[in-house]
This record gives structure tokens, C-alpha cells and sequence, in this order.
């Protein structure tokens, strides 16, 4: 799976987007946002799960917070952290399970900006899923 940070050329900008056509990939993203609703961890380095590639240099942590502050960037670096409670941690894993049980190749989802549901659209970076080759929306 790829992450990317776009920063313009949309109007969807900015945005991060995780996104490719291999299951096993979107099981692993599943799993992990599911171990961060559950308390089993406080912390997930997206770029280093297995089989996930940085465009860019594009970095981003998944964070266990007391509050859902969404995703923001560490200034002048390609390193983003992303910031949500248990609960909208929880969130975030329904929207991603229809991909983790049967992916579906052309189908997106949003995880977190104001494109965002059910809670999730905090922040001012946009967090984008794609079942596609070319991270396409």
C-alpha cells in the first residue's frame, strides 16, 4: 500500500492517501487501527507496516489521544502524526472493514478531515483510502 501526501491539486487538499489493491495490506491497516480502540497500543507507524510504501518520504503515525485532534504535520518534514480517542479510533475501523472483508478494486473512503462521517472530520489534513492502483478518488 502507498502513502502519499498531497499537498495541492485538488481541491481536497491536503490530504494524505493510503491506497493500493492488496488485501493483506488492508487487513494489516484494519488490525492495527482496531488494536488502537482497544487500548492494546498508543502508537502506529503506518509507513512501517509490512508491505506499505512512503511516496515522498511520507510518514504518519497513528496516535491513541484523549482528544480527536485529527492529522497535523511536524513543521518543514514529511512526518505527519494522527491523533484520534479510542472511540473515533473505533470509527475509523468500521469504515475501513468493508475493504479488510472483501476489497472491492475502485472503492475510497474518507478517514479524517472535513470530508470525514460520523466524527471524524476533524482536522484540516484529509485522510484518504483507495482500492485503486493510482490512489484515484
Amino acid at each position: 500500500m502507498n502513502l502519499e501526501f498531497l499537498e495541492e491539486g485538488s481541491e481536497d487538499c491536503p490530504l494524505i492517501r493510503l491506497y493500493g489493491t492488496v488485501p493483506a495490506e488492508f487487513v494489516s491497516l484494519h488490525r492495527e487501527i482496531r488494536r488502537l480502540a482497544t487500548g492494546e497500543v498508543e502508537r502506529v507507524s503506518v509507513d512501517r507496516l509490512p508491505g506499505f510504501r512512503s511516496v515522498d518520504g511520507c510518514e504518519l503515525t497513528m496516535v491513541s489521544s484523549p482528544r480527536d485532534i485529527g492529522v497535523h504535520r511536524r513543521q518543514g518534514t514529511p512526518s505527519f502524526e494522527w491523533q484520534l480517542t479510542p472511540s473515533m479510533w473505533d470509527i475509523a475501523g468500521d469504515f475501513i472493514d468493508p475493504f479488510a472483508r472483501d476489497l472491492e478494486v475502485g472503492r475510497y473512503q474518507w478517514l479524517a478531515g472535513r470530508q470525514g462521517g460520523s466524527g471524524l472530520n476533524v482536522g484540516k489534513i484529509a485522510v484518504l483510502m483507495s482500492a485503486t492502483e493510482s490512489g484515484e478518488w
